[in-house]
Order: C-alpha cells, then structure tokens, then sequence
C-alpha cells in the first residue's frame, strides 16, 4: 500500500535521482548533523533523511505545504507516529531473525516457514487496524487522513477472514497429489500437482501410495 505521505500522488523511492552537487551541499551545510539528528543510529532512517531532503529541492509549494501539514500531525502525535514504525519495523526484523533450519530445502519447511511469517503479519496488520481505530481522529493532515482511511477500509474483517481461510487450507489436510512420469534415465519429469481432493492425513516426509482410483501417473504427498 503506498502511504502517500511525502507526495499526494506518489509514493517515496529512494533510488530518485539526486542533484548533481549533492555532496557538496551536504560538506557545506553540514547536513550530515541534521541527518544524524533526525536518524540517530537507524542507518535506513538516515538514507532516507538524506533523499528527502535533497530532492526536496525540486518540490512545488503545494507539496511542501502538504508535508508540513503532515509534519504538524506527527508533532501533535508523537506517540502514534512511533508506534507505526515501530510496528513496520517489528515485521521486518522478525522476519529476518528466523532461521530457516537444517530441512530449509524441502518444501513443506518453506511452506512451514511461509504459514508462520504469514500468521505473523496478521497479527501486525491487525495491530494497525486496531491503532488506525483508536487514533485516526486525532490527526487533522489530508494525508495521514487518506492514510487510516486506507487502512479502515483495506484491513476489514472480510479481509482477515478470507486470509484465514486461505491459511488453514495451505495446511492441505488431505494431502496434496502429484502427477509425474518417468523421463530419460528413469529420472522424474512433467512433475505438477493434481487436484487433491478427500485424501487421508499421513506422514509429510513420506509418499504413500493406495490402491484407490485415481489419476494415471498421480500419488500422494500426504500432511504438511
């Protein structure tokens, strides 16, 4: 979701092109300082600094008072603006701290691994949702408006149920089939899955197979 909170109808990208003498405008004001200021120790927070700042000089009026508006709220609600990177960048760093294990090649460990990131920013966006109800009336700027309207509207519980629904059959209870047959040298080829319908749990790090009807060339990858 772009949050439009620098253009009004844009998002910020980092990799837009700089003035020409940006290095010496940073060496003679010595934004460096102001960077560091507005960054302290978070080195992403001080590339951003660093972009906004220097392509703003190519802003209209219209947008810098669209920022400032912006900036008054984050001033008047401190609290909530902390609380919003703060939960950005609990998605982010959860997800780099997990390992991906021994087994972190076979694929009901990426399918694992996948479900349990997925249930994790469920739980973050609902914690946005849940700021966005108890805050958005607090903020008085066009853009942080859009913005929570945008998260109220986006993040209903439509939304989460339907996300929930997809979650708990990517469990695949009934297993998943796959269709396959021999190639040159006996090895596997044209591997792709069946539709896996009313098939019994069983073991995930074995294929079993049945004497029931199904599909030429098709056998069970029970339980993931």
């Amino acid at each position: 979701m772009n949050v439009f909170l620098l253009y009004k109808d844009r998002d910020f990208h980092l990799n837009q092109q700089l003035p020409w003498n940006e290095q010496a405008l940073i060496r003679d004001l010595e934004l460096d300082t102001l960077f560091s200021a507005m960054a302290g120790s978070d080195k992403f927070l001080h590339e951003v600094a660093e972009h906004t700042v220097l392509s703003g000089i190519n802003c209209d009026m219209e947008t810098i008072m669209y920022r400032q508006e912006i900036l008054r709220d984050c001033i008047n609600n401190q609290s909530v603006v902390k609380d919003l990177f703060s939960l950005a960048n609990d998605a982010i760093e959860n997800e780099k701290a997990r390992p991906w294990g021994l087994f972190n090649k076979w694929p009901s460990s990426i399918l694992r691994r996948s479900l349990h990131a997925m249930r994790m920013y469920i739980i973050i966006l609902k914690s946005l949702r849940n700021l966005a109800e108890e805050n958005h009336t607090k903020f008085r700027s066009e853009g942080f408006n859009r913005f929570f309207e945008r998260i109220l509207s986006d993040l209903s519980d439509d939304y989460f149920d339907e996300i929930q629904g997809h979650l708990e059959s990517l469990k695949f209870p009934d297993g998943i089939l796959v269709s396959t047959r021999l190639g040159n040298g006996n090895k596997g080829c044209c591997t792709s899955p069946c539709r896996a319908k009313g098939e019994s749990s069983g073991n995930s790090w074995r294929t079993s197979f049945t004497g029931k009807t199904r599909k030429k060339g098709c056998y069970g990858w029970h339980g993931f």
